[in-house]
């Protein structure tokens, strides 16, 4: 099979010829000190107006497909972040939270420009919104047409994957996460309790352009899309079961069968101990979930025992314990052990369970590859 391929029937719960191989990102110092690797070639260097994109990391390590965002993945994040001009804002902060390299994009996010690691890039600060009423007055939430040369780079990407046997897997960005960097957590937590209403006003416009970019990823026939929405965190959820069900579910059941009708598979990525709320993202309509992070809670094999058959599951190999302070024979060991759970009856995919770090061992992260190689075959 092609990756393509392999990753399709694995997303369908179908059995491949072998476990194909996923990762997040890959961040820069990890990066670089790959460089070094024998045989490293420029496979896939295409230069578009914002980026280099390079696939020749990723694949010396044995990677096979990626979440393509950031400035270390493999394409820029395709919704913005568009910046609204001050004399718009409801509002003035001063130069201490807006001005300056700070400024407030279209979702309502103070959001900040600079250099890190050697590489320009914006990083979110916090949330603009102080009030519901300030949301209720915002003009600038609404559908637009992602940015040409975002365009222009997303094709050159998928093109080049598609010459060299490689999976990017672009970006739409989730709901819930969004509506907490507009808001903050604690407003987020006050209108579940007391407002949530105003809650589902929120959601219903994110919605919109969550659809709308579904139907431009349709439009540039994507075969994977990725909805990264951090949902949980170490030890658990944000969000109780019930309110993900009730506020989130029908909605991201919406934006899966919007992507179903182009024939886009959907991956859910969060962070974090997610156990509790996978039937809510099984309902939702997602053909994959993606990180199932072992440090923080999630046990693969009650994971694969309630729902393997349902959702396809990526992941679960541990980044902190293993990749960056294991031996070699520790990855051997764990990634054997992840196998042997994972496999049987398809659907699976191996993953780090997070960003390959900058402190991670080069030689543990492409021993998954060897190991899969040895284990990972379907007789």
């Amino acid at each position: 099979m092609e990756n393509l391929e392999r990753f399709i029937t694995v997303l369908d719960l179908k059995i491949p010829d072998k476990v194909p191989i996923f990762a997040q990102s890959i961040l820069p110092e990890f990066e670089a000190r790959c460089r070094s690797l024998p045989g490293i070639q420029k496979l896939g260097a295409l230069r578009g107006k914002n980026r280099i994109l390079d696939f020749s990391v990723h694949a010396a390590l044995g990677i096979e497909g990626a979440l393509a965002r950031g400035d270390s993945a493999l394409v820029p994040n395709l919704e913005g972040p568009l910046r609204v001009d001050p004399d718009d804002l409801p509002r003035s902060d001063g130069t201490a939270r807006i001005g300056g390299n700070r400024f407030v994009d279209f979702y309502g996010r103070i959001m900040e420009t600079g250099i890190w690691m050697g590489r320009e890039t914006t990083w979110y600060v916090g949330p603009y919104f102080r009030s519901e009423e300030e949301f209720d007055a915002w003009p600038h939430l609404y559908p637009r047409p992602l940015a040409e040369e975002y365009v222009e780079d997303l094709e050159q990407t998928m093109e080049a994957g598609r010459e060299l046997g490689f999976l990017p897997v672009p970006i739409c960005q989730g709901l819930f996460a969004k509506t907490m960097e507009m808001f903050g957590l604690g407003q987020v937590a006050r209108m579940l309790l007391r407002n949530p209403s105003f809650l589902e006003t929120v959601l219903d416009r994110l919605l919109k352009i969550k659809l709308d970019i579904t139907d431009q990823y349709g439009a540039l026939q994507v075969p994977v899309v990725a909805v990264a929405d951090d949902i949980a965190i170490k030890g658990s959820t944000f969000l109780t079961p019930k309110h993900y069900e009730q506020h989130f579910v029908p909605r991201l059941r919406k934006l899966t069968e919007r992507a179903k009708s182009h024939g886009i598979r959907t991956m859910l990525h969060s962070d974090g101990y997610v156990t509790p709320l996978i039937p809510g993202v099984i309902r939702a309509g997602f053909n994959a979930i993606e990180c199932l992070e072992p440090s923080a809670g999630v046990d693969l094999e009650t994971v694969k025992t309630q729902y393997g058959g349902r959702i396809c599951l990526v992941g679960n190999v541990d980044v902190p314990r293993i990749l960056a302070r294991g031996s070699l024979e520790d990855v051997r060991t764990e990634v054997k052990r992840i196998l042997k759970i994972g496999m049987p009856g398809g659907g699976f995919s191996l993953c780090p369970a997070g960003d390959i770090l900058d402190d991670c061992k080069v030689e543990n992260v492409q021993e998954i590859a060897c190991i899969r190689n040895r284990f990972g075959i379907y007789r």
